[in-house]
């Protein structure tokens, strides 16, 4: 029975590691195709972003139907859908020849593929890994997401290697079947939940299981809650200032620093880089760090906290590039990619670790796909398309890095009020408090 629950455990990580990577797949490559893709197809930037922005409006709904499905169903479900509708989504895409068709392929098919992928690799690792178990786990999954950019962006600056814009097509093209593929595989070795197998979580204790079972949380529960809100918010900020930074970075580096693209590139990939190390290992040190604390919600609270203070410092050290001499501005912008997978390190699987320690019952599946739906839904939407509206409006991109900073601001700001302890409803409540 230990085998075969360590085969389970492996396969949950392995198909989550192919989903995040596919997923991330996505958002890296859209900073290196959107200046192309504007230039061939006479779009602005804003029209340009629009289009990924609605992608992720789609993409936050499926999260919150696949939250559901995965949770009865499992992952096998919902990765072969993203398969489907997200990989040849993406073939289809590099065939569109006006706005419209560029909305609805790339901007709706597209994002209702990819919704499924973070909602269900997230909820399943969580579902299988509680404690000091959980945060290595995530880490090592979550890799996939900077393998894809370090991997994915150069294959696509390959694709476009010969300088013509219209190379966009091919790209998008060879990118879309390369996820349809790879997808199948983690729809081959998805899973169901613990209790589908009659199994415990990897580092559970064995009192969850009764809890579990005597208060299951539903959505109403869920959104009674200042803790679910709370961090919904803190999120939608987050997501909101990484996004605008992800799509707008190497435009930055070659319009304000007069930075090569393919250097611009080569230092966007570097964030995955260091992602690939930092991930799995700040992953470990941050089970190690909640293990200090009584309560996990108040560990992952200071990750959480930890993972927006290093995306502020990223901030303005991109912002303070400028006023650098030339001959420092790639160390600067080193570093800066340094602190940006810090913050992609931490705070992510520190989310998700968050709400599963307190809303701790059946139904994570749900309420994690609610506050998906809202901060994914948001977040991106409003961070790729504020982003390439500030660039049109004020001429440059500097004005989109002071948006990031702030928003990180305000995520911080909101992350210091949530609560340590929520009760589910149906018991005796206490008094939230606050750290």
């Amino acid at each position: 029975m230990e085998k075969h629950k360590k085969r389970i455990g492996r396969a949950v990580v392995v198909s989550a590691w192919l989903a995040l990577f596919c997923q991330f797949g996505f958002r890296a490559t859209f900073a290196v195709l959107k200046t192309p893709m504007a230039q061939d197809m006479g779009w602005s930037q804003a029209e340009v972003s629009l289009g990924y922005s609605i992608m992720m409006i789609g993409s936050a709904f499926m999260a919150f139907v696949c939250g559901i499905i995965a949770e009865r169903h499992g992952a096998k479900v919902t990765y072969l859908f993203a398969a489907v509708f997200g990989g040849l989504g993406f073939c289809a895409a590099s065939r569109v020849q006006s706005l419209w068709a560029y909305y609805l392929i790339f901007g709706v098919i597209t994002g209702l593929g990819t919704g499924t992928l973070w909602a269900t690799a997230s909820f399943m690792l969580r579902s299988w890994f509680v404690g000091q178990s959980y945060a290595k786990m995530y880490g090592i999954a979550f890799s996939g997401a900077p393998v894809a950019q370090v991997a994915l962006t150069q294959f696509v600056m390959f694709c476009l290697g010969g300088g013509d814009p219209s190379l966009w097509r091919s790209a998008v093209f060879n990118l879309g079947a390369l996820i349809f593929v790879l997808l199948l595989v983690a729809a081959f070795l998805g899973k169901k939940t613990p209790k589908s197998y009659d199994m415990q979580p990897f580092g559970s204790t064995g009192t969850e299981h009764h809890h579990h079972e005597a208060h299951a949380w539903t959505l109403k529960d869920g959104a009674k809650t200042y803790a679910f809100w709370g961090l919904t918010l803190t999120w939608m900020f987050g997501i909101i200032a990484e996004f605008t930074v992800w799509t707008q970075i190497v435009s930055y580096w070659v319009s304000e620093l007069d930075m090569a693209p393919s250097r611009a590139a080569t230092l966007y990939g570097f964030i995955g880089f260091l992602g690939i190390i930092f991930m799995p290992l700040l992953g470990f040190l941050g089970d190690k760090f909640t293990a200090r604390f009584d309560l996990e919600a108040h560990g992952r609270k200071r990750l959480c906290q930890a993972g927006l203070i290093a995306g502020i410092l990223a901030c303005i050290c991109l912002l303070g590039q400028p006023a650098i001499p030339a001959s420092l501005r790639f160390v600067a912008g080193i570093f800066s990619c340094a602190l940006f997978a810090i913050y992609w390190g931490i705070f992510p699987g520190s989310v998700v670790g968050y709400l599963g320690s307190v809303i701790n019952g059946g139904g994570l599946g749900r309420i994690l796909g609610l506050c998906m739906f809202i901060a994914i839904g948001l977040g991106p939407a409003i961070g790729a398309y504020m982003g390439g509206l500030l660039r049109d409006i004020a001429g440059n991109y500097t004005a989109s890095m002071i948006f990031a900073l702030a928003a990180y601001a305000v995520g911080l700001i909101i992350a210091t009020t949530l609560p340590v302890v929520n009760e589910h409803p149906a018991l005796k409540r206490l008094r939230p408090e606050f750290e």
